[in-house]
């Protein structure tokens, strides 16, 4: 429990969020991680039009990953949806929302947000579980122990 709850706190108390806009080739930061706007390609499709960015995820100036939020949007209904993607580890997890785009791609404006010791919540969770099972594991007494038992119950 005192896992999750470290989980939970640390990823409400230290959580940042960087938004902006950003060109081909240029970054954002957040925290010790820097997303660099690599492109973007966009789709025409029945019943919808969805538009993808990519993103070089690096921590330490070391490339670590890549994400592509994806903002589709549906003509019938009015509609948009945003798909965020995100870079998790188990000190954190970085999420990437695309909130809109120029029509060439050329720049998109994105959110993003460091949600630190989600990994945690998890760990602590699997804990929780294990340690459950072994609290309603049926407890085998040696015959000893179960004849002590029954004398004590005779008497």
């Amino acid at each position: 429990v005192i896992l999750v709850l470290v989980g939970i706190t640390g990823s409400y108390a230290f959580k940042q969020v960087a938004e902006g806009d950003v060109s081909k080739g240029s970054s954002i930061a957040i925290g010790r991680y820097e997303l660099t706007y690599e492109g973007f390609t966009s789709e025409q499709a029945a019943d919808k039009q969805l538009a993808r960015a990519t993103f070089t995820v690096s921590h330490d100036g070391q490339v670590v990953g890549q994400v592509y939020p994806v903002k589709e949007y549906y003509p019938a209904s009015d509609q948009t949806w945003t798909r965020v993607d995100l870079y998790s580890t188990f000190a954190g997890d970085v999420y990437v929302s695309l909130l809109g785009y120029a029509d060439d791609g050329a720049s998109v404006n994105i959110q993003a947000q460091l949600n630190p010791l989600v990994g945690w919540i998890w760990f602590g969770g699997g804990v929780l579980v294990v340690g459950g099972l072994i609290a309603l594991w049926p407890v085998r007494r040696s015959r000893a122990k179960q004849r002590k038992v029954a004398r004590a119950a005779g008497e």
